[in-house]
């Protein structure tokens, strides 16, 4: 791969992390009736739908690949399908705590395939579901977050506690042991987040709480995403079943709530732009990104996600920091930096024994 085309592969993963990273300022744009709740369900509901339709037309597109080709036809070559990551960019960071390839490219199997391995085995559609409402709860508690605290201190909690929850998971679920780095990690967003609610009268607990437990949704799908993935699953099949099963739980959520701010213009450019922006584009430039750089890479640039989101709400927003909450979100961020750099060592995962390096072969069924 020439100079040129390395430099057009990083500047779309890093264009995909700044388009994630604009998700909580947008939300602050919308209607003062909007609820957060109402927001994270209308964004879910949209980006789901249009997920599950990508990865119906990916699907069809494998299908007519695979048609039977007439006696004495040239067999057509075979195309693997476009990986599409879940739920951001900062996606490589936590898959490094949960152990999870960050771009596996392997075929669709039946949903009665091999059981899992770990604690707690689980069958793939449970898998699925429970993938799909972590996705959901993530949304309705990101915003409600962000509403609390600001984008800049709601994003920076959320993105530091999710790899450590992924840690946390893989090692109750499925018997892997975090490493160095990831104890690093948690240390130090505990600090941050100390330094953060304890040094700063403007912050609200509660609306860490909300962040945290975001963190912890987002993590608990990648880990119950990693169950299609190990079964020979494909990123952007897994991604189209989560992100059609969120759409589906947000959907009554989005009808229960006051929806009526969808209906003024500001309303929906604000729907449109998470929806569609946030999760269909900014997925699609991540994944086009995933077929030609390292994961070591991508963990890196994926830092520009937390520092897009910080640096407009201060800037844009006017968002403020006392001394001691910059210096949570600076001990936050470095510990992201920590997971970050543990990628560019392979000996030094933050979770031991990953479970698929993304070169291997995809596992047959004995």
């Amino acid at each position: 791969m020439g100079q040129t085309e390395l430099v057009r592969y990083v500047v779309l993963v890093v264009l995909s992390a700044v388009l994630f990273g604009t998700t909580g300022t947008t939300s602050a744009f919308a209607p003062s009736d909007a609820s957060p709740l109402s927001v994270g369900a209308a964004r879910m509901v949209v980006g789901g739908a249009l997920m599950a339709l990508v990865g119906w037309v990916n699907w069809s597109r494998r299908r007519s690949a695979a048609a039977p080709v007439p006696t004495g036809a040239q067999n057509p070559p075979a195309t693997p399908s476009t990986p599409i990551a879940p739920s951001s960019p900062a996606l490589p960071i936590a898959l490094a705590a949960s152990g999870a390839p960050s771009s596996p490219h392997t075929p669709i199997t039946p949903l009665a395939a091999r059981p899992q391995s770990g604690r707690f085995p689980l069958p793939t559609w449970l898998a699925l579901a429970v993938a799909g409402l972590g996705m959901a709860v993530y949304q309705w508690t990101f915003f409600a977050g962000v509403r609390a605290n600001g984008v800049a201190v709601s994003t920076i909690v959320t993105l530091g506690a999710s790899p450590l929850w992924a840690g946390l998971f893989e090692w109750l679920v499925r018997a892997r042991l975090p490493r160095r780095p990831w104890l690093i990690a948690t240390g130090l967003a505990v600090i941050g987040v100390v330094l953060l609610s304890g040094g700063s009268t403007t912050v609200d607990l509660g609306g860490v709480a909300l962040s945290a437990t975001a963190g912890a949704a987002y993590a608990l799908e990648l880990v119950m995403m990693k169950v299609p993935l190990d079964r020979g699953w494909s990123s952007s099949d897994a991604v189209s079943w989560v992100m059609g099963l969120a759409g589906s739980a947000s959907l009554p959520v989005l009808i229960w709530t006051d929806s009526a701010w969808l209906a003024t213009s500001r309303g929906l450019a604000v729907v449109g732009w998470l929806g569609v922006v946030t999760i269909v584009l900014a997925y699609q430039l991540l994944a086009v990104g995933l077929k030609r750089l390292p994961a070591s890479t991508i963990t890196t640039l994926t830092l520009a996600e937390p520092a897009t989101a910080t640096g407009l709400g201060l800037i844009l927003l006017g968002e403020r920091l006392t001394p001691a909450g910059l210096a949570g979100v600076v001990t936050i961020v470095a510990g992201l930096v920590v997971l970050a750099w543990s990628e560019r060592r392979p000996g030094d995962s933050p979770i031991a024994d990953r479970a698929l390096a993304t070169t291997d072969p995809p596992k047959q069924e004995p």
